[in-house]
C-alpha cells in the first residue's frame, strides 16, 4: 500500500504545483513589459491622446526596402501618421479614405503609414500582400517589435496623428474616421 501512495502523492503534489504556477502566470500576465495594443477602440483615455498639442517624439522606422528612416526626414512638411495592421478590420475600413486624402494632399503632406509588425502575428509580407491586393500607392514603413508604437503611445489600431510643420501633433484619432474628418484635420495643419 505504501508503494502505491508514494507515486500518487508525487503526482498530486506536481499537479498542485503546476496549477499554482499557472495561476500566478494568469495573475501577472505573459509579459507586462511588452507593448500591447488593441483593435479600433475609441477611448478618450487612450495614451496616444497624451501627444495631442505636443511636439512629436523622434522615432525610427524600417523602409519596405530594408533601410532605416528617422522621423526627422519627414520634417519638411506636415505629416499624416497612421499605425495599422493588414488584418485589422478597422484599418481596412480606414484605408480607402487614407488613399483618397493621400491622392489629394501628398504633394503638401508627408504620409507615414506605419505597419504594426509583430502585433498579433503581423508580418511585412502580409502587409505588402494586402497593400498590393488593394492597389494602395501610399508609402508605408515597418515598425518591427512595435518600438515606434511605444514611442507614440499607440494602444490600438488604427491610430492617426496629424502633425503640423513645426512638429506639433494637432489631431489624434484612435478610431475609424471619414474622409471628411481626415481632410479637415489635414487642412488645419496646412493653414
Amino acid at each position: 500500500m505504501s508503494k502505491l501512495k508514494l507515486p500518487f502523492i508525487a503526482i498530486l503534489s506536481l499537479t498542485v504545483l503546476l496549477l499554482g504556477l499557472y495561476g500566478i502566470h494568469l495573475l501577472i500576465g505573459e509579459d507586462s513589459s511588452a507593448p500591447s495594443m488593441s483593435i479600433g477602440e475609441k477611448q478618450e483615455t487612450n495614451t496616444a491622446f497624451q501627444l495631442d498639442k505636443q511636439i512629436l517624439p523622434d522615432f525610427t522606422l524600417t523602409s519596405t526596402q530594408g533601410g532605416t528612416i528617422n522621423s526627422e526626414s519627414f520634417h519638411d512638411k506636415p505629416m499624416f501618421i497612421m499605425e495599422w495592421a493588414s488584418w485589422c478590420s478597422y484599418c481596412q475600413e480606414q484605408m480607402p479614405f487614407v488613399q483618397e486624402v493621400f491622392d489629394q494632399y501628398s504633394d503638401r503632406v508627408n504620409f507615414v503609414l506605419i505597419n504594426a509588425t509583430g502585433f498579433d502575428g503581423e508580418t511585412p509580407e502580409a502587409a505588402q500582400a494586402y497593400i498590393t491586393q488593394k492597389g494602395y500607392t501610399f508609402p508605408w514603413y515597418i515598425d518591427q517589435g512595435l518600438t515606434t508604437a511605444d514611442i507614440l503611445k499607440v494602444e490600438s489600431t488604427p491610430t492617426i496623428f496629424v502633425v503640423d510643420k513645426n512638429q506639433t501633433v494637432q489631431t489624434v484619432f484612435t478610431s475609424v474616421q471619414t474622409k471628411e474628418s481626415l481632410e479637415a484635420a489635414i487642412k488645419q495643419v496646412l493653414n
